[in-house]
């Protein structure tokens, strides 16, 4: 009798495992497609993108930028509240790719930079970024970083910024990207 019991046990076990996985599931569409509520989702990043691009920034980048967007040494751009201007423009954008330190990075895989650009871009600039903010792809990438600023890169930079103040309105205190001397 006893071994009845375990044969019923792990029959209906079998049965119901299954009708779990075995039963193919009818899922009924919502009327209207989901709405994006939240940045990420608005800008079109995945939250696998965006974490890469976070994890890759910390270890890359942060050490002089600063975890938090906020450069500890005076010479290195503060990136907190300022870089989301550059994506308003296209000359501004292509900058983000090209300055060095991004052009020459030590991340070679395209999509990954471009995570790490739209990690930047989202998690230091949402308030100041360019409204329809089309996220950094790999192809953009690929593209831009070819051609790196190479030479006069404080007088490129110091001529972006100078745009960014007048076109945004912005007094010369503002200015928390291009301190320092000729960072690339």
């Amino acid at each position: 009798m006893q071994t009845s019991g375990v044969f019923f046990t792990i029959v209906s076990g079998a049965i119901l495992t299954l009708s779990v996985f075995a039963e193919p599931r009818r899922w009924t569409a919502s009327p209207a497609a989901p709405v994006a509520d939240t940045p990420l989702q608005r800008a079109g990043i995945s939250a696998y993108s965006f974490q890469r691009g976070t994890t890759s920034y910390f270890k890359n980048c942060g050490g002089c930028h600063g975890l938090h967007g906020e450069s500890v040494p005076e010479n290195i751009p503060t990136l907190r509240g300022f870089v989301g201007y550059f994506t308003k423009f296209q000359e501004g954008r292509a900058y983000l790719v090209q300055v060095p330190g991004v052009a020459n990075s030590p991340i070679r895989d395209n999509e990954e930079l471009a995570d790490v650009l739209n990690f930047v871009v989202m998690e230091f600039g949402s308030n100041s970024m360019a409204p329809d903010f089309q996220p950094f792809t790999a192809a953009e990438v690929a593209e831009l970083r070819k051609d790196p600023i190479i030479s006069n890169l404080r007088a490129y930079r110091t001529r972006l910024v100078s745009k960014i103040l007048r076109d945004e309105g912005l007094p010369p205190s503002a200015d928390r990207y291009s301190a320092g001397p000729g960072h690339n």
